[in-house]
Order: structure tokens, then C-alpha cells, then sequence
């Protein structure tokens, strides 16, 4: 179930509706995470709603159109969250590569980072790999790289999508699905633009990608945020990108705006692509002064 709100009188309206709870809240239009807030009770919704929608409706930060949308409010589906990278040709799903996300941020619902490829059971892979194919059907002439997100209950075998961006995904997305695959999605993208095939890996790698989504939890001034140079010396190291910079005011829980860096590193299974991630983190330096000591 789902309803769209523009204001109090219409989230009162929405609440005499039957729920199961939790709930997400988030505005109906854009991207990036940005506004979006899981509630376990009425009570919390009520309370989270004004400032939110204050903030967001007069911070100017958002284009008019997705301010004018409103906010959806809809329920909270439990289980793992997937991303599948891949193309379309005319309206048919072509090659697909699913990955695995973090555990979201609990309230925000941030992203916090992911696994290449998926590690999955096979039979729920490719059960992601046919809703993949029917969503891509429901629009017709697709013809592009995309970047799909769904959520899937892996006891039960229940799925649900979440968004189909019809463009190649961000951050650590392209670096991560040619280590494991061999296909870099620009290239792809390119191809289909002037009517070629992309060619398709005959099978993955025999590698792992890991990433991560530097989150920091407390509201203040960065301080520091930046690698060292053994970083680029690490073989394991795969990409980073370095949003913050020492001096910025740094907010918590503001969806993409509050990730510092996103960073990947690989090894031979999902367990050894981890630790090595961690160690490629423990050659960085994130560091905020909280606002009250400012």
C-alpha cells in the first residue's frame, strides 16, 4: 500500500488508512536518498513529518517540480536489497550482473555499500534476473544501459522492485562490474547509442568486488577526509571518490549528500574482497569536530 501527501491535512487523511507497519516516507520525486525516513509508529510519522517537509519545501536545494510532487508514504518491505546493472535492446533485457547492497542505514536508508557479483542462492539470482526482464518489458523501445534496484525476501523467495534508472549506475557501479565481468557499462552504453551490439562476457571473473559508502554519525566540521598514499600502493585497492573536504560542514542522515567517499577493493571470494576493503579504509582518514566543540 501507498499514498502520496503534499501536507499535514492530507498525511492525516493517510493515516485513517490500515497500515502495516513500518512505513518509508520520501518524497515522491528525485534521487539520491535524499528525504527519505523509515517510522515504526503513527506517532513518529506525525512528529518527523512538519520539519521534514518544512525543510524541504523552502530550502530551495530542489527542483520546484519535485518540491510540487509531494512525498510518498508506503510500506516497508523486509528483506535483502539488490542492484542489477546491465542494458536493454528495444524493450528486451540483454546482460545483467546483480550485486548485493549493505544493510542500509536504519532511519535514512542509506546505502551503505555492496558486493560484486551477487552472493545469493542461484535460484533467487535468477528469479531477479526475470523481474529484471519484465519490468524492462513494461516499457517498450528501451533501448540503454540501466541501473534497477529491488528488495527480495530470500526465505519466502517475495520480491519487489524498488526504481529502474534507465542510464549506467554511479559511484563504485561501473569500476566494480568490469572487475567481475569484463563489460564496462559506459562502453556499453556507447555502443547501443550508435546500433552496435556490446559484447557480452562469456562468464564472471573469478574475482569479488566490495564496496563502501563512508557514512560518518555525527553532525559538525570535517576534519580530515582523504587517503594516505599506501592507499594507491595497496594491490588490492580497486577505485575510491573523495566528496569531502577538511573545513566543510558535514550533516548526518542527508541521503547521497552525507557520503564522504565511496570506496571498492577485490579479493578471490565476497570474506577476503571485505577484509581487504577494510584495509584499504584503514589507510584513510575521516574525522568531523562535532558541532558543539566547534
Amino acid at each position: 500500500r501507498n499514498r502520496t501527501v503534499h501536507n499535514a491535512e492530507d498525511l492525516q487523511g493517510a493515516l485513517e488508512m490500515e497500515w502495516t507497519w513500518p512505513l518509508i516516507l520520501k518524497p515522491a520525486q528525485g534521487a539520491g536518498s535524499y528525504y527519505v525516513r523509515k517510522v515504526e509508529t503513527p506517532e513518529e510519522l506525525l512528529e518527523v513529518f512538519p520539519p521534514m517537509h518544512e525543510e524541504f519545501s523552502t530550502q530551495g536545494k530542489f527542483p520546484a517540480t519535485d518540491v510540487a510532487a509531494g512525498w510518498c508514504l508506503e510500506e516497508f518491505f523486509e528483506g535483502d536489497e539488490v542492484d542489477v546493472d546491465g542494458w536493454a535492446e528495444w524493450g528486451k533485457s540483454g546482460w545483467v550482473l546483480v550485486s548485493d547492497n549493505k544493510a542500509a542505514t536504519s532511519s535514512s536508508c542509506c546505502e551503505t555499500g555492496g558486493t560484486y557479483p551477487s552472493q545469493l542462492p542461484v535460484h533467487i539470482i535468477e528469479g531477479l534476473e526475470r523481474l529484471t526482464a519484465q519490468v524492462v518489458q513494461a516499457l517498450p523501445g528501451l533501448h540503454s544501459t540501466f541501473h534497477f534496484e529491488a528488495k527480495v525476501d530470500v526465505a519466502t523467495g517475495a520480491m519487489m522492485p524498488i526504481e529502474l534508472n534507465c542510464r549506467t549506475g554511479g559511484a563504485e557501479c561501473p569500476c566494480c562490474v568490469e572487475k567481475c565481468s569484463g563489460v564496462y557499462l559506459p562502453v556499453a552504453a556507447a555502443d547501443l547509442a550508435l546500433g552496435r551490439a556490446p559484447a557480452r562476457p562469456e562468464k564472471l571473473r573469478d574475482v569479488v568486488a566490495a564496496s563502501i559508502n563512508v557514512l560518518l554519525p555525527e553532525a559538525g566540521t570535517l576534519t580530515a577526509c582523504g587517503p594516505q598514499p599506501q592507499l594507491y600502493e595497496e594491490p588490492s585497492f580497486l577505485q575510491a571518490q573523495f566528496f569531502g573536504k577538511v573545513g566543510q560542514k558535514y550533516r548526518p542522515n542527508q541521503g547521497s549528500m552525507s557520503c564522504v567517499c565511496w570506496m571498492a577493493a577485490v579479493g578471490a571470494d565476497a570474506a577476503e574482497a571485505e577484509a581487504n576493503l577494510q584495509k584499504c579504509m584503514s589507510l584513510c582518514s575521516f574525522e568531523v569536530k562535532p558541532d558543539e566543540a566547534a
